[in-house]
Order: C-alpha cells, then structure tokens, then sequence
C-alpha cells in the first residue's frame, strides 16, 4: 500500500513539475522582457534538475566521471599545443 501510494505522488510530482516546465519554456521564447525570459530559463533548469532528483537519476556516474576527465585533459592539452 505504501510504494503504491510513494509511486502515485512520485507519478504527480513529475507531471507537475513537466507542466511547470513546459510553460515556462513557452515563456522563454514567448516573452518580450529579457528578464523575464531569463528567470523562466531559470526554473526550466531548476525542474530539469528537480526531474533528475524525483527519477532517483544519477548526475554522474564513477564511470562516467573518469571519461569526463580524460576529455577534458585532452581539450585542454589541444587548447595549450595551440
């Protein structure tokens, strides 16, 4: 009953937080004032990243942090030879 009822408010959560999402990229594009635009930016990031938190989603994984690194020594190593 429990992680049925954690599943059912996880299932509104997300949908929520999507149409949040979804109505502020509208107002991204949509809006006239710059200012505006940029704090709807703003909370579509914020519920991309609330997103990734209620899916229990990894932002970096250990293996996926190694990679990370050798690509950014090799950016850098490409930057410097120049």
């Amino acid at each position: 009953m429990l992680a049925s009822s954690v599943h059912t408010a996880q299932t509104i959560g997300f949908g929520l937080i999507a149409a949040v999402m979804v109505l502020c990229a509208i107002n991204v594009v949509a809006s006239k004032n710059v200012v505006r635009a940029a704090l709807s930016l703003v909370l579509v990031m914020a519920g991309a990243a609330a997103q990734y938190i209620l899916l229990a989603a990894e932002f970096r994984s250990e293996e996926h942090t190694s990679e990370l690194q050798s690509l950014a020594y090799l950016v850098c190593r490409l930057l410097l030879e120049k």
